[in-house]
């Protein structure tokens, strides 16, 4: 019996031993796990990060394309401005100054000058044979340009394709 008591005893003795050598090794398990945890805490952040980066980009090809236009504002005549103004302020007709196919924007030359608000459509066609290409809804207006975004694409838009008002 005693035999049996001591046999017994050694079996639990050996049993919470094994247990101890895991839970030695445990930590290191612990720590891997929480390296995993991290590196997919930081490949989200890389992501959102990336895409930071690139909203950012299409933010800055929208301003160097109204400086653009502003340079070529500043080039043209008297004349020519009032004559372009007069145009546009009968039948806000203008053309396309710039376009990002991939984020679905355009930018306009027409601005709050010409009556350009928010919200406003405007049909855009090709220059060249007349035919509609997409909607392009204004999100942002500056004084004499706008930007927004394009919907219904039916085509490749380019620069000078033509930008009129959205029949109502």
């Amino acid at each position: 019996m005693v035999l049996g008591v001591l046999l017994t005893l050694g079996l639990a003795f050996m049993a919470v031993a094994s247990l101890l050598a895991y839970y030695d090794l445990n930590p290191a398990d612990a720590e891997i796990g929480n390296l995993k945890k991290t590196l997919r805490r930081t490949s989200e952040e890389k992501i959102a990060a990336e895409c930071r980066i690139q909203e950012l980009y299409h933010k800055l090809k929208a301003a160097d394309a109204e400086i653009g236009n502003l340079k070529e504002t500043l080039r043209q005549t008297p004349q020519e401005k009032a004559a372009v103004r007069t145009r546009r302020a009968d039948d806000k007709t203008g053309y396309v100054t710039a376009v990002d196919t991939r984020a679905k924007t355009a930018s306009i030359n027409l601005g709050a000058e010409d009556g350009v608000a928010e919200g406003m459509e405007f049909m855009i066609s090709n220059a060249a044979e007349s035919l509609y290409m997409a909607r392009l809804t204004i999100r942002k207006v500056s004084k004499k340009s706008a930007a927004g975004d394009l919907s219904l694409i039916r085509g490749s838009i380019k620069v000078n394709d033509a930008a009129s008002r959205w029949p109502e």
